[in-house]
């Protein structure tokens, strides 16, 4: 069973821009699916309704003011970049986008497959083990240190979801 928690060591004050925050981006940010499920979609994404998750805009808004921003999803191609265009004003804003070709093939003991979220390779890249963390709705799908990990609980779409709200408010970041 996954414990929820959040990694905050080392996290610098909300005016020092030094922390690199990776966003997930499904059961994250946005609940995507085929099937409705009793309100109007957000918007549409590679023929997927696409409900964003309350707050997500203005997490992102906030997270831009004070640290660096990537993502990091098992998803890819149009489907992602679609998504991405209408949660971020302005894509260049994003430090890195990285994608399934980024993950690496695994499997549970099932033999079902999964993408798992290699944290050596941002080392490979340059970000030092203390200066990211990486938000997540499946941090058993992350190989390597947990201890950046944020992980929350996943979005199926309600409305009623203040997962968003609730770690701005554990990052510290003002929503003035």
């Amino acid at each position: 069973m996954v414990k929820y928690h959040t990694a905050l060591h080392g996290l610098k004050s909300v005016n020092e821009p030094t922390k690199l925050l990776i966003l997930d981006m499904d059961e994250t940010l946005v609940h995507s699916c085929s099937e409705w499920i009793g309100r109007k979609a957000d918007l549409i994404a590679a023929d997927h309704m696409i409900f964003v998750r309350p707050y997500a805009k203005e997490l992102i808004r906030l997270l831009l003011q004070h640290h660096k921003v990537a993502i990091w999803t098992a998803s890819y191609g149009q489907y992602t970049r679609e998504i991405l265009a209408h949660l971020f004003d302005d894509m260049s804003d994003i430090e890195f986008i990285w994608d399934r070709n980024d993950c690496r093939r695994a499997r549970y003991d099932s033999g079902n497959e999964y993408f798992a979220k290699e944290l050596s390779k941002l080392e490979q890249t340059g970000w030092a083990d203390d200066s990211y963390l990486i938000v997540d709705d499946m941090p058993e799908h992350i190989v390597g240190s947990q201890e950046n990990v944020i992980a929350i609980k996943p979005y199926f779409g309600s409305i009623d979801d203040a997962e968003l709200l609730a770690l701005a408010e554990r990052l510290k970041l003002n929503r003035d």
